[in-house]
């Protein structure tokens, strides 16, 4: 860890000393007595910073700094607290970042008798009409989830909170959905008549969705859905502010982000409902942070019968979406949001255990799973797939399933546990390259969600197939979450400047959660810390390999994909893992991918101004850079730097955030 006093107390005099032109006069705003991360190429602090008519006018001394106050200039002494820039969330959907009328399991690790409970609860209180839809928000799939003879299933109990409404479980990742019977039976394909989501249905019309649904011992659907197998059922897509009505939703918005110390963000996944959040701010001049939206696309919007994706139309309509903000100071559109693939959690408490979606580059391992003496879920075996019984199972799949019961008492799994699965991507291959050529091709910056190593692979391949397509190689493409990533692809990712959207909150050890993750990818044997968080497993070295993309020319952005997992865009707790990569009393998880305090903090800020495109104008505390920036109630630099400080960086809160030179958030 480097020595911050002396290598920044001569760097802010360096600043103080070589302001050769005195600044504009009468400045509106004077900061003395403050420690000043500017975040500039040289990492360099200062003591004061002057703001006139929203830009800095000047980065130094105190000193200096006073002689420039004027009758109305506001002079302020912040007594020695820490300022940075204004934060960038470089991935976030910030429609979800406050709560809405509705269920709410909280993100808590409930069991299925508790979800049952809260959600038959609700429905009392909320008194929803018998038929009504009962959406449920943040619900925990992979922590929590016990099972018991009543509640097999997130299905039975669901059913058991009720059979009169359709329910509709959204997971806290955005990916993973709980359905009860009333709704698995309006299951329709696109178009079409109800048919509902059963055995028969999953074999025939719905077969292209098998990936996406847990099933039972018996094929029935579990009611554990994935991706897009969601949109089967007529309920709403998400829970958020009525596009018809969005009452007091933007202000609560542009709130929340305000007090996080969030001054710009990009939209990951912009369409109309948050277009008009954002303009309604405008108008209201209430719109205090810089916006990018990702543009995000449904392909079956844009898919005829014979399967043809029109790219051409698709790329017209973001082109309009883009002219509409063309010239606005504050909001822009000019990037394409594209999924690769869905998510890396299977669920080991499903019978048989439901592989991850996600594709990887080996085929995923099929997991044995059994409670050990303590109760807890372990991994006591693994079913060699390669073996004459799977071989023969898979010849003869439907019948093993009919006698699913016989056949686990045999052998101590199920028969589907002998299929062989590398995971799917979100659409085919060719179609993802095609998206990235077009929207490239049109002046759009490249958004790719890619989570498994095999989508990070072919978002590596669309990225690099749009810039061949245009020989445009300058613009800020960007891969998002990247949970693993192959060891040459890191390097990929470092000679081509890829920006990469890490989630550094991810970043560390969680048993409960990585049980649905690294057992499917590495050999692993019960459940203690050293089966599972060894260097010997692939998930260990390669999950958010956040320095070794830094090592091999990759850029860092920050960004908290809140709602997942929490609203709270919480930046100051993604900045502690980036750092730590360890919950208090587990694991470091990697801490060779551990990121400085300065690595973390430039993610926050001048790499994600230059991922938004905006590095010129925003990112850091230079003059002629717009005066975003932030108060804080502790220095973190100093914290970093202390083994026990580490763990309280998380508790931070912002005191000021200031937008455009005045301020728009105060902790008083």
């Amino acid at each position: 860890m480097r020595n911050w006093l002396s290598k920044f107390g001569l760097a802010g005099l360096a600043l103080a000393s070589g302001a050769s032109s005195l600044p504009a006069p009468e400045p509106d705003l004077v900061i003395v007595n403050a420690r000043i991360y500017t975040s500039d190429a040289g990492h360099s602090m200062a003591s004061a910073m002057a703001v006139r008519g929203g830009k800095i006018v000047y980065v130094g001394s105190s000193e200096h700094a006073r002689t420039m106050v004027a009758p109305r200039t506001e002079l302020r002494d912040l007594g020695g607290k820490l300022v940075l820039p204004g934060l960038i969330d470089s991935h976030i959907h910030p429609e979800g970042v406050i709560d809405y009328p509705a269920c709410d399991l909280q993100s808590k690790p409930l069991s299925l008798a508790q979800i049952s409970r809260e959600v038959k609860d609700c429905i009392a209180r909320r008194k929803i009409a018998p038929g009504e839809w009962v959406l449920v928000d943040l619900w925990n799939f992979s922590e929590g989830m016990q099972t018991d003879p009543a509640n097999p299933t997130i299905r039975a109990a669901l059913d058991a909170a009720s059979t009169q409404h359709p329910i509709k479980l959204f997971g806290l990742d955005g990916h993973h959905y709980g359905f009860n019977s009333a709704a698995l039976a309006m299951a329709a394909p696109r178009g079409k008549p109800v048919i509902g989501l059963n055995a028969a249905t999953l074999k025939g019309p719905f077969a292209r969705y098998a990936p996406y649904v847990g099933v039972d011992g018996s094929g029935e659907p579990d009611g554990y859905i994935t991706e897009s197998a969601a949109k089967l059922f007529p309920a709403p897509n998400s829970i958020g502010p009525d596009p018809a009505n969005l009452g007091d939703a933007p202000d609560r918005i542009g709130q929340m982000l305000a007090s996080r110390g969030i001054t710009a963000i990009q939209d990951a996944g912009g369409g109309p409902t948050n277009y008009r959040i954002f303009d309604t701010l405008q108008a209201k001049d209430a719109l205090n942070l810089h916006v990018r939206f990702a543009q995000h696309f449904d392909f079956d919007d844009f898919t005829d019968d014979s399967g043809k994706v029109d790219f051409a139309r698709m790329v017209v309509t973001a082109a309009a979406v883009r002219s509409r903000y063309a010239g606005n100071p504050l909001i822009r559109a000019d990037a394409a949001k594209l999924y690769a693939d869905g998510v890396l959690e299977g669920n080991p408490l499903a019978l048989p255990p439901t592989l991850p979606t996600s594709p990887m580059l080996r085929p995923f391992l099929q997991p044995i799973f059994a409670k050990d003496p303590q109760g807890k879920l372990a991994v006591k075996g693994y079913v060699d797939t390669a073996s004459a019984l799977c071989r023969d199972t898979r010849a003869h799949m439907a019948e093993r399933i009919v006698q699913a019961g016989p056949f686990i008492a045999a052998h101590g799994f199920h028969p589907a546990q002998c299929r062989i699965s590398s995971g799917t991507l979100e659409h085919p291959r060719d179609q993802l390259l095609e998206f990235a050529r077009q929207f490239h091709r049109a002046g759009f910056t490249l958004h790719i969600h890619a989570i498994g190593d095999k989508a990070v692979r072919v978002a590596i391949d669309a990225i690099e197939a749009a810039r061949r397509s245009d020989g445009v190689s300058t613009q800020p493409d960007a891969i998002a979450h990247l949970q693993v990533i192959a060891p040459s692809d890191i390097a990929r990712i470092g000679r081509d400047r890829i920006y990469t959207a890490f989630t550094f909150a991810w970043a560390n050890a969680l048993k409960d959660y990585d049980l649905t993750v690294m057992p499917f990818i590495d050999r692993v044997n019960g459940n203690s810390d050293a089966a599972f968080y060894t260097a010997r497993n692939y998930t260990w070295r390669q999950s958010y390999p956040a320095q070794s993309v830094l090592r091999a020319g990759g850029i860092l952005v920050g960004g908290s994909d809140a709602p997942v997992e929490t609203r709270d865009p919480r930046p100051f707790y993604n900045i502690q893992y980036a750092v730590t990569r360890q919950h208090p009393g587990l694991p470091r998880f990697n801490p060779a991918e551990a990121l400085t305090i300065w690595q973390a903090l430039d993610a926050y800020t001048i790499n994600g101004a230059r991922g938004l495109g905006l590095g010129g104008q925003i990112g850091s505390l230079e003059v002629g850079k717009e005066a975003d920036f932030i108060v804080l109630d502790r220095d973190v630099l100093a914290l970093a730097a202390d083994t026990k400080g580490r763990q309280t960086i998380r508790d931070t809160r912002v005191l000021e955030t200031w937008f455009a030179g005045r301020k728009v958030f105060s902790a008083n």
